[in-house]
């Protein structure tokens, strides 16, 4: 496996992986030391997005070198993705990814749609602002929902060894409960992801 070719190597790799966590941390300090610097101490939507996403950043480089730290813990699953490896990765894409990029979208997307639609407008008649182009309301919902999804599904994912539900004992009471929360935090993420979609529709209707 992967985890077995990368054994040989293991020295290496965790100094590898103790510099990116380094850097993680560096990057959310520059981000904290930037934050500090701006006159507007209330956080648009975007910055939101992209405090939320150094914080998964942190957490993902953290998890990458705790499991390759302890390789015991994160092999032997009979599907080969384990439920440390599993998390982790969800963690990466689920959390910092997506919620970086969702950032970029409502500082891009209103822009563009606004651009193209009324810049040529302004001083004529009366425009939108760029804020007026999709629901705050709607988008701060979103963000509270899916964090809470990300941040349970990422949890349950990396308990569940220790419930039994990783083990195949899927019938033990504490494999239910976390199956059961696993799913209320899936559906809090997707419906998040709903709002989002309905959000950016809002922004081409306008």
């Amino acid at each position: 496996t992967a985890l077995g070719v990368l054994a040989g190597f293991r020295p290496a790799v965790l100094a590898f992986l103790g510099v990116g966590v380094i850097g993680a941390f560096l990057y959310v300090w520059d981000l904290r030391l930037l934050m500090a610097r701006r006159n507007r101490r209330i956080l648009d939507l975007t910055l939101r997005h992209a405090v939320v996403a150094a914080a998964y950043l942190v957490l993902t480089a953290l998890a990458v070198f705790l499991v390759a730290a302890f390789p015991g813990a994160a092999s032997g699953a009979a599907t080969g993705a384990t439920p440390l490896i599993s998390g982790t990765a969800y963690l990466a894409l689920a959390g910092w990814l997506s919620i970086f990029v969702t950032g970029m979208l409502y500082k891009i997307t209103p822009f563009l749609v606004w651009y193209h639609r009324y810049a040529s407008k302004v001083g004529l008649e009366p425009v939108p602002l760029l804020k007026d182009m999709y629901s705050t309301g709607m988008a701060s919902a979103a963000f509270t929902f899916y964090n809470i999804g990300v941040v349970g599904v990422a949890l349950v994912l990396f308990i569940s060894p220790f419930t039994g539900a990783a083990g195949g004992d899927a019938g033990s009471g504490a494999a239910q409960a976390a199956t059961l929360l696993l799913g209320l935090f899936q559906g809090l993420a997707a419906l998040a992801t709903y709002l989002l979609a309905v959000n950016v529709y809002r922004i081409f209707l306008k």
